[in-house]
C-alpha cells in the first residue's frame, strides 16, 4: 500500500494521514521500517524501490 502510494508521487509526510483514511494505524518506527525492509535489496531511496516495483509489475 505505501510502495503504490510513493509509485502515485504521495509524498512521504502525507502517507500517515492516507493510512488513517484507509482505517489503518501506521508505526512509529519511521526510517528504521524503511531501512529493514530496502536494505537487503540494496536499495538507498524510495525512488529505486518504487522503480523496481513498478519493473516486477507489483504496482502499476
Amino acid at each position: 500500500m505505501i510502495i503504490s502510494q510513493f509509485g502515485k508521487g504521495t509524498l512521504q509526510k502525507a502517507i500517515p494521514a492516507h493510512l488513517q483514511q484507509q482505517g489503518v494505524q501506521p508505526e512509529k518506527r519511521g526510517q528504521t521500517a524503511w531501512a529493514d525492509q530496502a536494505s537487503p535489496l540494496g536499495f538507498t531511496k524510495h525512488e529505486q524501490l518504487v522503480a523496481f516495483c513498478r519493473d516486477m509489475d507489483l504496482i502499476f
